[in-house]
């Protein structure tokens, strides 16, 4: 194997001292799947989207949610709208909060049986970029309101839809966009 011409400034100490570099995106990614069970068991959810070059599904394990949005386009998404036939989420109010960058988004709806449509987290989702969101009920809960299970959920997806997610994954390590800094 040869080595890299570029030894000495693309090496582990230069890139552990730089918080944008790819080892300390990795490292965050790491950290991240370390944190949050949802993301690395639990049931998923394929949500409908209304742009063709979006991926979008929940993760849920316990109370815990997450929503994990990719935009494979070459192109700046506006506008996408997600939508649930049916969730584990009970009736209300959620916060999301992206949780690389901390930023929260708009608020989700949730209906009866954990549905939900026309939900836009952000105005415009960047070019192959993926996002992952908490997304925790807000304090003004229903009394009495208990989360429904979903008639829809699948425990893992399909071999086609796994390689997408695999795929996925990779690029969204790989992302050069992709920054744990607020735009």
């Amino acid at each position: 194997m040869d080595v890299d011409f570029n030894y000495d400034s693309v090496n582990v100490e230069t890139e552990s001292a730089d918080p944008n570099s790819l080892l300390s995106h990795y490292r965050r990614l790491i950290q991240l799947r370390a944190d949050y069970a949802a993301l690395r068991s639990g049931e998923w959810i394929l949500l409908s989207t209304s742009h063709p070059a979006i991926y979008a599904y929940l993760r849920c394990v316990g109370a815990s949610t997450l929503l994990v949005l990719l935009n494979f386009s070459q192109q700046q998404a506006v506008r996408a709208e997600l939508s649930c036939e049916a969730s584990p989420l009970a009736v209300g109010e959620y916060q999301a909060t992206d949780l690389l960058t901390g930023r929260v988004v708009a608020p989700l709806s949730v209906l009866s049986e954990g549905r939900f449509s026309a939900y836009i987290p952000l105005p415009s989702l960047e070019p192959l970029i993926g996002y992952v969101f908490s997304v925790k009920e807000e304090n003004n809960r229903c009394a009495g309101a208990q989360p429904r299970p979903a008639r829809l959920i699948r425990r893992w997806p399909s071999r086609s839809e796994l390689s997408l997610l695999q795929t996925s994954v990779s690029s969204l390590a790989l992302m050069p966009g992709l920054s744990p800094t607020p735009s």
